[in-house]
């Protein structure tokens, strides 16, 4: 797998992801006593990133030529959009502030289970970005409007785990996007998808109720809304700060 390393990204870095390249690495040197490097990668070069059908960024602690390091993965390496860059390591620096996920067996890595953990963690890490000079609001209006025009076109499903799908969707859409677009989303819903809107107010209506700013709230919101979905399986807390921990001892 070609990898590029942190000196390649810092040289065509802008100013807010070097502010987040400084910023990781601070926070690991505090968390766990050492720095983790930050690579890229193309998503297509991983086994098992390679046959997911759609676009897919994302990012995971891993070994290269012996070293353990942070790759970032991009559908494409021509181009990569800064505000994409800053997402996926924003979101690891959320994880070592500890900033929690669920897992949910027996689907494990389903859209459930992403749609719920990018929902909580959209909120703090779109407040990352903005703070280093980073603001993904053009992205996220634009994935709503996507969004918007596929639930215009389709009615509702009748599978009660496809309205909780759509519900986590839509609400990650509904808690970022601008208020025009929030006023279309939820006029469409409440007319063609009944079930999905009331479960998209109830976690509305949870978020208001808390500080999804801090990691304690955002946790409990989290638990809110998994309770709230009813869904069957199980929900099983995930502490990806101590695993990288774990992983930085055995590769010492």
């Amino acid at each position: 797998m070609k990898v590029y390393r942190e000196k390649a990204l810092r040289s065509q870095a802008d100013d807010p992801i070097k502010a987040l390249l400084n910023m990781w690495h601070d926070i690991c040197r505090s968390r766990i006593g050492e720095s983790v490097e930050v690579m890229i990668a193309g998503r297509r070069d991983h086994p098992r990133l390679a046959s997911y059908p759609g676009e897919l960024n994302t990012a995971a602690p891993m070994r290269v030529e012996g070293k353990l390091a942070l790759v970032l993965f991009f559908d494409s390496l021509l181009h990569v959009n800064p505000i994409l860059v800053s997402h996926e390591l924003g979101h690891w620096i959320l994880k070592l502030q500890d900033f929690r996920t669920l897992r949910y067996r027996p689907d494990e890595h389903s859209n459930t289970e992403i749609y719920l953990n990018s929902m909580i963690h959209h909120v703090p890490l779109y407040a990352l970005q903005r703070s280093v000079g980073h603001d993904p609001q053009d992205e996220v209006d634009s994935r709503c409007l996507h969004n918007l025009r596929l639930f215009s076109k389709q009615g509702e499903p009748s599978a009660r785990h496809l309205w909780a799908d759509n519900a986590l969707l839509l609400s990650d859409d509904l808690l970022n996007c601008a208020p025009s677009n929030r006023t279309a989303v939820l006029n469409v819903i409440g007319s063609k998808h009944p079930h999905t809107s009331q479960l998209v107010r109830n976690i509305l209506g949870q978020a208001e109720s808390r500080d999804l700013l801090l990691p304690d709230q955002n946790l409990a919101f989290a638990r809110e809304v998994v309770d709230r979905l009813e869904l069957p399986g199980e929900w099983l807390l995930l502490d990806e700060s101590t695993e990288l921990v774990h992983l930085v001892r055995e590769n010492n």
